[in-house]
């Protein structure tokens, strides 16, 4: 249901689903050191969360940089859903989870018959690498977004 969405937002190029991971349960303290994710099968991606602790797990923000070196501190609620190229935005979550708890699914995509798109250059009107929740608006202008529902 979701790769209509991955491929509106990528600009119309067909994609297949590499990978699924989730759901991840973090607990208190977790953190995600800084990284990019594996380039064969990470072209377009997601995170959805699925449930947090009331306690504080919302404030546990995805740090992603943009292609200008543009830092973004997403956070979200259950339901919202983050798009970014996750093998070429470094991301993170550097600060400490302080809610008990934080549940999301990772899900991955790559263009259809290409492996290694990776090599290919963005074109110039290539959609901004990050996009989050629509009822929250842009951040810095880098950010296409889709909310809940």
């Amino acid at each position: 249901r979701m790769m209509p969405i991955v491929e509106d937002w990528i600009g119309g190029v067909p994609l297949e689903r590499t990978d699924i991971y989730g759901i991840r349960v973090y607990h208190k303290g977790a953190r995600l050191l800084s990284h990019v994710d594996r380039y064969e099968t990470h072209a377009a991606s997601l995170i959805l969360n699925i449930d947090q602790s009331k306690d504080g797990a919302g404030d546990w923000p995805v740090e992603i940089y943009d292609f200008a070196d543009h830092l973004h501190e997403v956070t979200m609620e259950p339901g919202e859903i983050v798009y970014y190229e996750s093998a070429r935005c470094l991301h993170a979550r550097m600060t400490p989870l302080t809610g008990e708890y934080y549940a999301n699914l990772f899900v991955h995509y790559r263009p259809v018959g290409n492996p290694n798109w990776w090599r290919d250059q963005n074109p110039p009107e290539a959609v901004a690498p990050v996009a989050r929740g629509a009822h929250r608006g842009d951040l810095e202008g880098a950010v296409r977004a889709h909310g809940k529902g």
